[in-house]
């Protein structure tokens, strides 16, 4: 146990307010740069809109579009940009990408008129969000691009099995990027954390609600600080003890594991 998951440190700044309920967005537009809201909102940022349950508050949604220095619709995710962002005036998804399975074809239309890149993915052997990933990680190298953050709108909704797909995606893509992905949708977010020591700073205590920390493979031995209920060196696995229904109790989390765990929080 001693030392638990030793050499990787990542620092994680989820910001609070892109979870999208009306409470948690108290600086709507401005709140996703605003320091208060994330303390690393300055820098780069990367946006895929998949088509899951969508945000609340659009015009803190239209601020994380507008200031991706990438953006990407996946699927049906592209209906979501064109019903609520409008047909005019918008930023355009840089690419498109899918199987095209529930993308309006007046929706694909209007962005092929735009001039859009679609990028058709038919294998079927992957998800959408996958594949996905894999093209924005080759897009970015090739652009000689860098970003903090992946930003993943539409990751949660109402089918347990593409949570489930989306979390396994969320491992897979260790193997080729390095950026931090942070799923998000109406009032949680989660992100994947790797063996080694980490830190999430949250701004905002009175947003957060609850918080969760799972494994997602192996039993996972941790240690943490800042959680109303700390673990100190116990292993967590399924069939025995998980991290669920706990509270952030401290702006600043530390989180010391073996093994990969999912970091959950919402309002």
């Amino acid at each position: 146990m001693e030392g638990i998951g030793c050499g990787n440190v990542q620092h994680w700044h989820p910001n609070i307010y892109l979870m999208g309920s009306p409470s948690s967005c108290h600086s709507n537009s401005d709140a996703i740069d605003s320091p208060k809201a994330d303390s690393s909102s300055s820098g780069t940022h990367a946006i895929v809109v998949l088509n899951g349950e969508q945000h609340q508050d659009i015009e803190v949604f239209k601020k994380a579009w507008n200031t991706a220095i990438l953006r990407v619709a996946v699927d049906g995710g592209t209906n979501f940009i064109f019903d609520k962002l409008g047909k005019e005036n918008q930023a355009l998804p840089h690419l498109i990408t899918g199987d095209f399975d529930s993308c309006r074809s007046d929706v694909a239309d209007f962005f092929k008129s735009k001039g859009v890149s679609f990028h058709h993915t038919p294998n079927q052997d992957e998800t959408d969000f996958f594949k996905c990933l894999q093209i924005v990680d080759s897009e970015l190298k090739s652009k000689n691009m860098q970003v903090d953050r992946i930003l993943v709108f539409g990751a949660f909704g109402h089918r347990l099995d593409h949570m489930f797909s989306n979390v396994n995606a969320l491992i897979k893509v260790k193997a080729f990027t390095p950026s931090p992905i942070y799923l998000i949708g109406n009032h949680q977010q989660a992100f994947l954390l790797d063996s080694g020591e980490h830190h999430i700073y949250i701004s905002d205590l009175d947003v957060i609600k609850w918080c969760g920390l799972v494994p997602v493979s192996e039993p996972v031995v941790s240690k943490t600080t800042g959680l109303k209920w700390n673990l100190d060196g116990e292993t967590m696995e399924y069939g025995a003890l998980i991290s669920t229904s706990n509270e952030v109790i401290e702006n600043h989390i530390t989180i010391n594991c073996d093994g990969r765990l999912l970091w959950m929080m919402g309002d």
